[in-house]
């Protein structure tokens, strides 16, 4: 974050998305990008691994609904590899964003 202030002071950030202070930005923002690093504790290691189970496990799905919002032509989701092995939240992460218009990419 503070990479990302320093290097774009012009960029907007969200600290909580689920505040939704996202949604008070006007739609003509200009919002072109969406960088997102959900919570990773529901796959790693260092965390419960609790998969789908974990209350945070569908942030990644969820930041869909602000790609959306925004119209935003490209979207970066980061994470731990070990979301990998968890095929029923990938698949939920890829049917939120196909359901709102986007083509997938994965990278690891």
């Amino acid at each position: 974050t503070e990479v990302i202030r320093a290097q774009h002071p012009q960029a907007l950030r969200a600290s909580d998305f689920y505040a939704q202070e996202w949604a008070t930005w006007p739609r003509s923002s200009g919002v072109r990008l969406l960088v997102g690093g959900p919570a990773c504790t529901p796959y790693s290691k260092a965390g419960k691994e609790m998969g789908s189970r974990d209350s945070h496990s569908s942030q990644a799905a969820d930041m869909a609904v602000m790609a959306a919002y925004f119209d935003v032509d490209i979207v970066i989701i980061e994470n731990v590899p070990q979301l990998l092995e968890h095929r029923h939240a990938l698949a939920l992460v890829e049917a939120a964003f196909r359901k709102q218009g986007y083509r997938l990419q994965r990278k690891h």
